[in-house]
């Protein structure tokens, strides 16, 4: 079917999560749902009732649940108070009535099958069995793998179809369920080049000389993205690099991070601003699974990446990024090596062009919709 003959039912993305919000996977829903308006599509989400506040004027239909429940905490992971809004939700998606459902991440696959949708699609943005120990204490780490297991198996069986945001946790989902699960690639924007005067003005906002070499790590702070890696890695490098600076751009609570600290606002002025400031982004993920959106946008905006392997998502970056266990080796090679840093930046943009754009984003999903 070609990207023309697009899927015409009455379609609603769902959400169990604030939107907007400065972390991955609302950036990631966003940058779908954007490039659903823009090709003409029904583009209509729905989403608990807060968020952070609004940067821009959405280009696609943003419904919420009537009411929050419990706090209004922007972070990610199980609680008490996610359940009466998942509830919640599925209650909406009842009243709505519509003919498909794709489900954005586990809890939304849950409420769409509570709420008996007639069709739902489950977009997978992350594996739960790697991912929900790093919420507990390590003595309830198997209990929680084996959970997060059996409820990726049981949802990406019980819906209609199943996509996931990365060529690995594709793969892992459709071993785990006995079921193919397509990668659904995110259509990401390219930004236009960083001029140096950009640099400029970028470092002196932060408080950063010209000289200084700088890292930059943007998104939570939450265990399973492998910060004490990173945290380690620029201890032992400032021993021998004075000149090194980490810039840690986050929403999250920072009482333990090093380095400075921004408070990320969700805008794109200062997520452009932030990276015209940094010689290197560095992901030092820890949970195999989902794609580290901080990872995309640092190549969509040519600037050099330095990650740990399980952080390439099973994209093919082998010449894209400088990918490597040993997170210090990697940082300290890159910044020795102009060339290196200016070839990775030239190949970054070219990737996201070629692999993550709108119309390979489109062809997969209405692929899939017209088949279900």
């Amino acid at each position: 079917m070609s990207i023309e003959q697009h899927v015409s039912a009455d379609v609603l993305h769902v959400a169990a999560l604030p939107f907007p919000s400065p972390q991955g996977t609302q950036a990631a829903i966003a940058a779908m749902m954007r490039a659903l308006a823009d090709a003409d599509r029904d583009a209509r989400l729905l989403t608990y009732a807060h968020g952070a506040a609004e940067s821009e004027p959405p280009r696609f239909t943003h419904l919420r649940l009537r009411r929050a429940y419990g706090d209004r905490s922007l972070r990610s992971g199980p609680s008490l108070a996610k359940i009466a809004q998942d509830v919640a939700l599925a209650r909406a998606i009842a009243q709505a009535r519509p003919e498909i459902v794709v489900a954005h991440h586990v809890e939304a696959a849950g409420a769409a099958l509570m709420a008996r949708a007639p069709r739902v699609v489950f977009v997978a943005h992350t594996a739960l069995g790697p991912e929900l120990p790093t919420y507990f204490a390590a003595r309830w780490g198997g209990i929680a793998m084996r959970a997060g297991d059996a409820l990726d198996r049981a949802l990406v069986r019980r819906a209609d179809a199943a996509l996931a945001v990365s060529p690995v946790l594709a793969r892992t989902l459709s071993t785990l369920a006995d079921r193919e699960v397509r990668w659904l690639p995110i259509p990401w924007a390219l930004a236009a080049p960083i001029t140096p005067d950009e640099r400029v003005a970028a470092r002196a906002a932060l408080g950063l000389a010209a000289h200084d070499e700088v890292l930059l790590y943007a998104g939570n702070l939450d265990r399973y993205q492998g910060l004490d890696a990173l945290w380690s890695a620029f201890a032992a490098l400032r021993a021998r690099r004075p000149a090194l600076q980490l810039v840690v751009a986050t929403a999250s609570d920072t009482r333990d991070a090093p380095g400075r600290v921004v408070a990320l606002d969700g805008s794109e002025a200062q997520r452009r601003a932030l990276h015209a400031a940094a010689d290197l982004v560095v992901v030092p993920r820890e949970s195999e699974g989902g794609l580290p959106i901080k990872l995309i946008d640092a190549l969509a905006r040519g600037v050099p990446a330095v990650c740990v392997p399980r952080a390439t998502a099973g994209l093919a970056l082998d010449d894209v990024v400088l990918a490597s266990p040993q997170l210090a080796d990697a940082i300290d090679r890159a910044l020795d090596d102009r060339e290196l840093r200016a070839q990775l930046a030239t190949a970054g943009p070219r990737f996201v062009a070629r692999e993550l754009s709108a119309s390979r984003f489109l062809a997969v999903l209405d692929g899939v919709l017209s088949e279900h």
